[in-house]
């Protein structure tokens, strides 16, 4: 997508469009912001308050955390003296920072900024007492993040999601079984952040294609290098057709489907219904409904309600995706529409 300017910025129309970015990607259009941000940078090159914005749509919409700290350092080099960008750019390096030196350095300017900051404070003797204790930087980085109450990380999964991408540069201070679980937390954190986009985007009566569907991708492959580590984890690969599925990579997902029923034959139905899904986008009605029947069957089997009415609702699907919406499919949008629009203001 090009985005057409009619006349150079100045200061006030950049920050105007600043807002713009963060209005975007609140309403789940996190590649129209990142767009935008790309265009800014053109007519303002290394602005710190661009750089820092660009920073923050990558760690809180993406969980992209190396990203978003390399943004955060070059913001601060590009802030003058006693801009309040200055500082907030060295302390979002700081809860990024890659080991115990780079956490160190940045925290001290960060400080040296903010003296009055407690929560700064806190953090330093926090990591300077584990540090002393010997604790790996990388797995007291994982820690901090994991006693963050739960409520707190289902509001911010952008922020855990790039917590555990720095933790995770390095692999090596991770048994096996540890690094495949902070991966699963990840993927995990960064399907709540499409969950959220996607809401976002139902809610304003907007189609929410694939290629726009940034954090679900970045799940995919989080997902992918779990599996790496644990091949044989039916759920896992479950996961990984479901949000293959959504992404319309519909061969992927089948085949996902299918780890995840041989290594789980019996008593699990959502394989099924995400295999059912896939078929039904590639058009193959007759198999779609035939793994629609064998999730129904499965679901009945266990007593899985959810899972059961959702496989008979598959079952009975016998037309394309794409035709007319029934009305009262059209009606439910009309509701929708107004709740949409309140979103705007």
């Amino acid at each position: 997508m090009l985005l057409t300017k009619y006349y150079p910025r100045d200061q006030d129309d950049k920050n105007d469009s600043i807002n713009r970015c963060y209005s975007d990607a609140e309403q789940g259009r996190i590649g129209l912001a990142l767009l935008r941000i790309g265009d800014l940078l053109e007519e303002f090159p290394n602005d710190a308050n661009v750089l820092y914005t660009r920073g923050m749509l990558q760690r809180g919409f993406l969980g992209a955390g190396l990203k978003a700290r390399d943004d955060f350092e070059k913001a601060f080099h590009a802030a003058n003296p006693g801009e309040e960008v200055r500082g907030l750019a060295a302390c979002n390096v700081a809860t990024l920072a890659r080991s115990y030196e780079d956490h160190d350095i940045w925290t001290a300017i960060a400080l040296e900024i903010r003296p009055s900051d407690v929560g700064l404070r806190e953090r330093i003797a926090a990591f300077a007492e584990a540090k002393q204790a010997g604790a790996d930087y990388h797995g007291f980085l994982v820690d901090i993040l994991n006693l963050i109450p739960m409520e707190e990380r289902a509001d911010r999964p952008g922020v855990m999601a790039a917590g555990f991408e720095v933790a995770l540069t390095n692999c090596s201070a991770f048994r096996a079984e540890e690094e495949l679980g902070v991966r699963k937390v990840r993927a995990t954190c960064l399907r709540q952040l499409d969950r959220l986009a996607a809401q976002t985007r139902e809610m304003l009566c907007e189609m929410f294609p694939p290629e726009e569907r940034l954090a679900l991708q970045a799940a995919v492959e989080e997902m992918e290098r779990a599996i790496a580590l644990e091949n044989s984890d039916a759920e896992l690969w479950n996961f990984h057709a479901a949000w293959c599925e959504m992404l319309l990579r519909d061969d992927e997902a089948i085949r996902s489907a299918d780890k995840s029923i041989a290594l789980r034959p019996h008593g699990y139905a959502k394989p099924w219904i995400n295999k059912a899904i896939a078929k039904l986008h590639l058009e193959r009605y007759d198999e779609g409904r035939q793994c629609a029947q064998e999730a129904a069957r499965q679901a009945e089997a266990a007593g899985l309600d959810t899972d059961l009415r959702q496989a008979q609702e598959l079952a009975s699907i016998t037309r394309p995706f794409h035709e007319i919406p029934e009305p009262d499919v059209v009606a439910q949008w009309m509701e929708n529409f107004p709740k949409g629009v309140a979103l705007l203001r």
